[in-house]
């Protein structure tokens, strides 16, 4: 390779892993680790070596992104990753502009909702599964891939998607990170439910955003153990309503509220 081309790449970390997973791969589509691979009680250090897709149980261990395309494989298979403090390209479905959008990989996105789960949606947390766009690309029609600088630092928790239900209980809320209600929808018969757990560890944040109108009746996220009741209900319809909080051993502390409560 010519030494001064070579020079001017951008720092890439790469590591070999094997995806137990059996569909495709696209480059630049993110992975967390599989902490709880095997049996619990066995000490198996496959669980720092094997990948699988990004998930509500394991957002918080966030990998790397793919550093290449892979066919699909009924058996799993090998793949490099590129890890957290690397410069490479991210799979993106928004739109973004250079040194400014922060996009967080999406861990999880009901049937019907916006995000694709692997794929770098809205901006989360600061930290592992984010990424600052280093190139001004619009992925927000075709997913596209987008040069950035995948975040350090503790677990962002990724982001996810959920769908409201009219009337009846939702998915609910994933254990850190952010969750975002980002798709228009009208509960027309009654609120939408949904619990959120406790944290898993001090410290840890938890951020939930209505990013769209939901309208006639409300998104009700019973919190099961907040500082002001136990339980403490928050009511979301409005764009831009919004939670975060921090998890305080036995209680999430609320840092700011734009949401209704009761």
């Amino acid at each position: 390779m010519n030494p001064i081309l070579y020079e001017k790449q951008a720092r890439k970390i790469k590591r070999r892993v094997f995806f137990t997973g059996t569909t495709a791969v696209s480059e630049g589509q993110g992975f967390c680790y599989d902490r709880d691979y095997g049996t619990a009680a066995e000490d198996n250090e496959y669980r720092d070596k094997y990948v699988e897709l990004p998930s509500a149980t394991n957002n918080l261990w966030f990998a790397g992104v793919a550093a290449q395309a892979y066919t699909a494989n009924a058996n799993g298979q090998w793949i490099v990753i590129y890890e957290p403090g690397s410069v490479c390209h991210v799979l993106t479905d928004q739109s973004c502009t250079v040194d400014t959008t922060y996009v967080t990989c999406c861990a999880r996105s009901d049937t019907g909702g916006s995000g694709t789960v692997g794929t770098f949606f809205k901006g989360g947390f600061h930290g592992e599964g984010t990424a600052l766009a280093l190139e001004t690309a619009d992925g927000s029609s075709t997913a596209t891939l987008c040069l950035a600088l995948l975040l350090t630092g503790e677990p962002s928790g990724l982001v996810e998607t959920l769908v409201p239900v009219d009337n009846a209980a939702m998915t609910n809320p994933m254990i850190g990170g952010v969750t975002f209600f980002a798709d228009a929808t009208t509960l027309g018969t009654g609120d939408s439910t949904a619990t959120m757990g406790d944290g898993l560890y001090l410290g840890q944040r938890k951020a939930i955003i209505c990013d769209a109108a939901i309208t006639t009746n409300d998104i009700d996220v019973t919190v099961t153990n907040h500082e002001t009741s136990s339980p403490e209900h928050l009511f979301f319809d409005a764009n831009g309503e919004a939670t975060v909080m921090e998890w305080c051993d036995t209680i999430w502390a609320q840092i700011s509220l734009t949401a209704a409560t009761s």
